[in-house]
C-alpha cells in the first residue's frame, strides 16, 4: 500500500512556518468580545479561547466498484450527525458545539490595504444587519460569515483519502487556504461571503440580502472587473470558499456527493403560458396544477415569447426578469380551475399565451431556515437554495471562480492566481497550474473522488454517475487548448448534474448567461496554498 500525504504547500515552507507561528502566537485566554465602537478588536483571541485539540477525520473511499459517495467519519467526528433545519424546524447539528464548525454571521469590511475588520456579529451587539450599511470608516460592509482557521490534512491510500480538520496545528496538519494574507501576516479568523453575488444600487458587487442577483452579464472576466470595484483584496469567489463549502459538507454528512444531503436548486424549471389577459396588473393567471409547482418566494421572469423561450433571449424577460412571486390565490366561479401568482414588480399588461419562466433566486432566500443548515421548505425537491454553515448556495445559477482558469480538453488544467492584483484574462506567469481532470469530449463527465491541490478539493476520476462517487458532473469541451471558466454549483435545470463539485468547463473567459453568477469574496490576495 502506498501512501501520499499532503504535497508542500506553494508557499516557502520557511515563510509557511512563520506565518503559522504568528498565527499561534496571537492566540490568547480572552473570552469576551471587545468592541471600540469602529469594530471588534479582539476576534482573534475570542476564537482561540475557544479552540481545542480535536481531529476531526473523514474517510473517503476511493475507486471502489461501487464508487461508494458515503465517507466513514472518525476521529473526533464519530457518531455525530446533523440533519438539516427548515423555516418550521431547527433540525439537530451535532457539530454546534465543536469548534471546528464554529461559525458567526456578520458585518464587515476591507480596508485600504485588504485586510479584514467586523462592526457587527449577529447574537453578540445589536448593529447586525442582514443588508448593512456603511462601516463607522465610511467603508461599505458586507453580510459574512466568521470562523475561525482551520488546519487541514490530507492523506491517501490505494482505497481510501483521508482527510482531517482540526482550530489547532496538529501533526501533519497544514493551515487552510486563505490562512494568510499576501504579505504574510496572519489573517487569524475567516469571513466568507454569506450570499451569492448581488448588485446593489451603485452597481457594486455585494455580500447582502434582498439585492438583485447579478447575472446574465456575469462571466470570469467580468467579475475581475466587479471585484477590483470594491478595492483592494476583494474578488470574486475564490477557491477558498470553494473548499470551505466542500468541508463542511464532507464532515457533517459524511458524503462527498452533496445532493444525496442537499439537492439546491437544480429542478425548477418552469415555464408556463398565461391563461388570461389582464391589464395593469402585478398578477399572471395560471392553471391551479401549474401555480401549485411555483414556490411563494421564488423568482420569475416574464416576455413577449409565445412558445417557451429560451431564457438568455430577450423576449424572456421583456417584461420583468427576475422578479419574486409575492403570493397565490385560487380563484373561484368562473375561474375556477385558475389560480393568481402574485408577483412583486411595477404594473404591466399581462397577455394570454406569452410564457412565464422560473428564475434564479435572489439572495436571502434562505434567511427564515431556523439552523446552520438546510432549506425554508425541502432541503431535496430540487425548488430551493440551502445554506450550509449558513452560507446560502446553489441559488439557480452557476458561481463563477475568479482566481482560476481552465485550459484544454480532453485534459482540462487547473489553473491558479493567488493575487486578485494579477487576475487577468489569459494565463500569465502569475498563474500556477495546480491539476488536471481527465475525462470524455463534449460530453458530461461523473468524478469518482476528491485530491487536494493548490488549496483546491479537486474533483478526480471520470467514470460515476449522479448517484456514485462524488455524483456531480464536470463537462469538457472538444478537444483543444482553448482556455475556459470555471463554473461551479450547477443551475435551475440541470438536475443530477448539479452539486457542490459540479464543473462546466465549457465556456470561455467572457461568455456571460443568465444562469451564471458568481459572489464576493474578501480573500482575493493570500498566499498560495
Amino acid at each position: 500500500m502506498t501512501i501520499s500525504p499532503l504535497t508542500t504547500p506553494l508557499a516557502s515552507e520557511p515563510t509557511l512556518q512563520r506565518c503559522a507561528t504568528a498565527l499561534e502566537t496571537l492566540a490568547g485566554q480572552t473570552t469576551d468580545l471587545v468592541h471600540n465602537g469602529t469594530e471588534y478588536t479582539n476576534i482573534v483571541d475570542w476564537l482561540a479561547s475557544r479552540r481545542d485539540k480535536k481531529r476531526y477525520t473523514v474517510i473517503e473511499p476511493r475507486y471502489a466498484d461501487s464508487q461508494l459517495s458515503d465517507c466513514v467519519r472518525a476521529g473526533a467526528a464519530e457518531g455525530l450527525t446533523c440533519t438539516p433545519a427548515s423555516s418550521t424546524s431547527e433540525g439537530s447539528d451535532g457539530f454546534k458545539n465543536e469548534s471546528v464548525c464554529e461559525h458567526h454571521d456578520c458585518n464587515a469590511w476591507l480596508d485600504s490595504n485588504g485586510k479584514m475588520h467586523v462592526y457587527a456579529i449577529r447574537g453578540q451587539d445589536n448593529n447586525f444587519s442582514l443588508n448593512p450599511g456603511l462601516s463607522p470608516t465610511n467603508v461599505q460592509m458586507d453580510v459574512c460569515v466568521l470562523t475561525p482557521i482551520l488546519y487541514y490534512q490530507f492523506t491517501q491510500t490505494d482505497f481510501t483519502n483521508i482527510h482531517s480538520w482540526s482550530t489547532s496545528q496538529l501533526d501533519g496538519m497544514h493551515p487552510q487556504p486563505g490562512a494568510f494574507y499576501a504579505d504574510g501576516d496572519a489573517r487569524g479568523y475567516m469571513l466568507y461571503a454569506k450570499y451569492a453575488g448581488g448588485k446593489d444600487a451603485n452597481g457594486k458587487l455585494r455580500s447582502a440580502s434582498g439585492l438583485p442577483l447579478w447575472n446574465r452579464s456575469m462571466s470570469h472576466n467580468a467579475v475581475h472587473t466587479a471585484g477590483a470595484a470594491r478595492g483592494t483584496g476583494y474578488s470574486g469567489k475564490t477557491i477558498v470558499d470553494d473548499w470551505y463549502i466542500k468541508s463542511m459538507i464532507m464532515l457533517k454528512y459524511g458524503t462527498k456527493n452533496s445532493q444525496t444531503v442537499f439537492a439546491g436548486c437544480s429542478s425548477y424549471t418552469y415555464q408556463y403560458a398565461l391563461a388570461k389577459d389582464e391589464s395593469d396588473t402585478t398578477r399572471v393567471i395560471l392553471t391551479d396544477a401549474q401555480a401549485a409547482n411555483l414556490l411563494v418566494g421564488s423568482y420569475v421572469m416574464l416576455g413577449s415569447a409565445t412558445s417557451a423561450p429560451d431564457r438568455n433571449s430577450a423576449n424572456a424577460y421583456s417584461v420583468f426578469d427576475g422578479s419574486k412571486i409575492l403570493s397565490k390565490e385560487a380563484l373561484t366561479g368562473e375561474d375556477t380551475g385558475y389560480t393568481a401568482v402574485y408577483i412583486d414588480t411595477d404594473e404591466f399588461t399581462a397577455v394570454a399565451g406569452t410564457f412565464l419562466s422560473t428564475a434564479p433566486y435572489w439572495p436571502g432566500y434562505c434567511d427564515s431556515v431556523l439552523g446552520s443548515d438546510g432549506s425554508p421548505i425541502s432541503r431535496s425537491s430540487g425548488k430551493e437554495p440551502f445554506v450550509i454553515q449558513g452560507i446560502e448556495c446553489m441559488v439557480g445559477a452557476t458561481e463563477v471562480l475568479a482566481d482560476v482558469i481552465l485550459k484544454g480538453s480532453p485534459t482540462q488544467e487547473v489553473w491558479v492566481c493567488y493575487d486578485s492584483d494579477d487576475y487577468d484574462t489569459s494565463i500569465t506567469s502569475d498563474y500556477v497550474k495546480v491539476g488536471e481532470f481527465t475525462g470524455t469530449p463534449s460530453a458530461w463527465n461523473y468524478e469518482k473522488e476528491f485530491t487536494y491541490a493548490g488549496g483546491m478539493l479537486l474533483p478526480q476520476g471520470a467514470g460515476a454517475d449522479s448517484s456514485k462517487g462524488i455524483g456531480d458532473g464536470w463537462y469538457l469541451p472538444a478537444e483543444g487548448t482553448s482556455l475556459y471558466e470555471w463554473l461551479g454549483f450547477g443551475y435551475l435545470n440541470l438536475a443530477g448534474l448539479a452539486g457542490a463539485s459540479y464543473v462546466n468547463g465549457n465556456n470561455g473567459l467572457s461568455y456571460a448567461s443568465w444562469n451564471i453568477a458568481s459572489r464576493l469574496s474578501l480573500t482575493g490576495q493570500r498566499l498560495a496554498s
